[in-house]
Formats: C-alpha cells, structure tokens, sequence
C-alpha cells in the first residue's frame, strides 16, 4: 500500500541473501577467475591481443609459409651467487631459418621470451622486477618492456623463483641478422599502507630515499632498496619461422610441421593433410568429420587414427580454431570426455585432452554426441 514501510525483517532476509551472493561471487572468482567482471575484461584484452597478433603474421606471412610458435634456441642459464641489488643479463638470436638454404628470402619472428630468476633470503613480501630491452644489428633499440611487482612462484630451501613471460612480440629478423637483448632483474621491498589497505594513489616511498626508484604495487609502494642472493638466472626466446617467398624464389615453399623445416612443394608432409582439409601439427593431421569415430574419419582419407604425443599438442583450444570451429566455452576434458577429446559437442562446447587424466585414456574407436578433432597418419 502506499505510504507503507518494508518490514524490518524483510530487510534482514534480504541483506543475508546479498551477502551470501557477494560471498559465493568472491569465491567464484578464486575459482574461476575468468568468470568475474575483471576476468572477462583480461580475457576480452588476450583475444584482442591474440587476433592482432595473428592478423599481422598473416599479413607479412601469407600462405602455409608460416610455422607454429617454436623455441628459437635453446634456453639460456647463468649461474650466479653474489649479493646484489640488481643484474642484467645479455644474450643474442641469429635468424636462421630451417630448411632454407642459403635463401636470403623468408625472415624470423620473435614472439616471445620466457624468464627465471632464483633469489635467496627473500620474504612473501618481496616482489620482482624485470627490465627487457632489445636491440637490431646496428645496436639499435627495437623494444622495450617491463613487468614489475612480480610475486615469487615457487619456494624451496629459503630459495624464492620469479618468472615473467612476454607474449604479442612483433619483431621480424631477417636471415642471418641478429637481434640481441638485455634482462635486468631486481627485488623490490617494502610498502606504505594505512589501515591494512595499500594506497590508492602510489606515492614515493618514505624509505626509498630520492635517488632509488619506487613501484606502485598492489601490496602499496616498493623500493628498489636492498641487496640479496641472485642465484640461478633462465631465459626461453619464442618464435615462428616464415619460409622463402614463392613470388622472389619461383619455387613452392611451404613449413612442415612434421620435419619442423621449410621444404619445396612434394617433398612437404603436410600437404596431403591440408589438401584433405585437415591441419598438420605434432606430427598428425588432425581431421574432423560428423559424430563419428576417429577411426573412421581417418580411414575416410586413407589414413589411420593414431594417439599423439599430448606434450605437443596445447592444452587449450587451438586446435578446434585452426579448424575453423566456434567454441561457446573452452575447458580441459573430464574424464566423461577424455576418451574422445578433443571434440566439440552439439551444443558447441569445446574440449581439450586432459594428459593428466589416467582413468579414461584417448580411444580412437570411440563417440560420443558430438566432433571428434582426430590425429590421422598417413
């Protein structure tokens, strides 16, 4: 009626219905964090991200020149044991393509670059800072980035690991050039707070003295401050390899997967695979049909349904994209689906091999209501 007040116990029900719901989102996204609102966001920045990138591989790569993400060395370690606040590391990558020749046509991409450092008599409340800059062969700055307020990821015997990886890098190297970077690695200390809660607006730190840098982390203001065990330090550079250009070489340059190096028109792998409207990767071609078997699918192409290596394949849903599928969600495969994952089911959810899983192990005789993404060899 009008004028009449809400009882005060219906207040109550509905304030204790609020919290339980605000209680069960918080746990949610511990769980999930992709299910919350800032969840959503990053995931919706990383396929941007994802799409930019791969619109300007395609676009300085056209065709099946253009291999999978690789390590384009091998990782780098430098063992060290002094007490210092901070240390740079250098190393360098020469581009040269596999399978190429002595070809000047067809270039390197750097994408990525992977690192570790292990520290010695830090503290949870210690946080890492990586510095990367890169230069060309003229000594040039080409890129630089950094990824500040790093907390440890492992622990063992008084030891803490820092890691960071860059992801989205676009630098082209062209055969034979050389791309050299610098990682520098320090530990930051300390914070201001007030209340229990750090400063919304990160302010110089009272003790990091005016010379010495400060970071506004989420636990407040860290200093680049004090000395520490620098032990072992690990660097992983990723890319991809874009084979000789057909219209400079007039021959038909493709990227094998299998072989893992450029080759010339029937000597590829992969080109039955694709030419049956599949996609060549961890040495099989990966094929998909109707709510079959594997072993019919492959055995529709003259082939035959072989488990791969899983280490190789992603656990993600690459592979379901790079055959053209949609995908309403993407998880890993309970042991209901683990038999014949990877597989998309009618209600367009996606699954990928869980290689943990050993109760249910791949089966290539099996179905399930739904596309099985099958690994066929010829």
């Amino acid at each position: 009626m009008k004028g009449q007040s809400i009882p005060i116990r219906t207040i109550a029900v509905l304030l204790v219905v609020l919290i339980v719901l605000g209680i069960s989102m918080v746990a949610l996204g511990k769980v999930n964090p992709v299910g919350t609102v800032e969840g959503m966001m990053k995931t919706a920045e990383m396929e941007k991200l994802e799409d930019e990138q791969k619109g300007w591989e395609q676009g300085i790569c056209p065709g099946n020149r253009l291999s999978e993400e690789v390590n384009l060395k091998e990782p780098y370690t430098h063992n060290i044991n002094n007490k210092q606040t901070s240390i740079c590391y250098g190393n360098a990558y020469i581009c040269d393509i596999p399978g190429a020749k002595d070809e000047e046509s067809g270039f390197c991409i750097i994408t990525g670059l992977n690192v570790s450092q292990w520290v010695k008599d830090v503290d949870d409340s210690n946080r890492g800072l990586f510095s990367f800059t890169f230069y060309d062969s003229k000594a040039e700055k080409i890129a630089e980035e950094e990824k500040s307020c790093i907390k440890h990821s492992k622990e063992r015997n008084n030891k803490r690991k820092y890691e960071a990886e860059l992801d989205y890098l676009k630098i082209k190297v062209n055969p034979n050039d050389v791309v050299s970077y610098n990682v520098r690695f320090t530990i930051l200390k300390g914070s201001n707070r007030i209340f229990g809660w750090a400063w919304t607006n990160c302010r110089p730190c009272d003790n990091c003295g005016n010379s010495k840098p400060y970071h506004c982390c989420d636990d407040g203001c860290m200093c680049e401050l004090s000395p520490y065990y620098i032990l072992e330090f690990e660097s992983n550079i990723r890319g991809k390899y874009c084979c000789p250009d057909p219209r400079e070489t007039g021959e038909d340059w493709h990227w094998d997967a299998e072989k893992q190096a450029c080759c010339i028109g029937e000597s590829c792998s992969n080109l039955e695979c694709e030419n049956n409207g599949g996609i060549y990767f961890a040495g099989r071609c990966w094929l998909i049909d109707g709510i079959k078997s594997c072993t019919a699918v492959c055995s529709a192409k003259g082939m035959t349904c072989q488990e791969p290596d899983w280490t190789k394949v992603p656990e993600n849903c690459k592979l379901h994209e790079e055959l053209g599928l949609t995908c309403n969600i993407c998880n890993e495969s309970s042991i209901l689906f683990n038999t014949v994952s990877p597989i998309i089911t009618l209600s367009k959810n996606c699954y990928y091999h869980n290689s943990t899983e050993t109760n249910n192990l791949f089966n290539c005789d099996a179905m399930l209501p739904g596309r099985r993404l099958c690994p066929c060899v010829a």
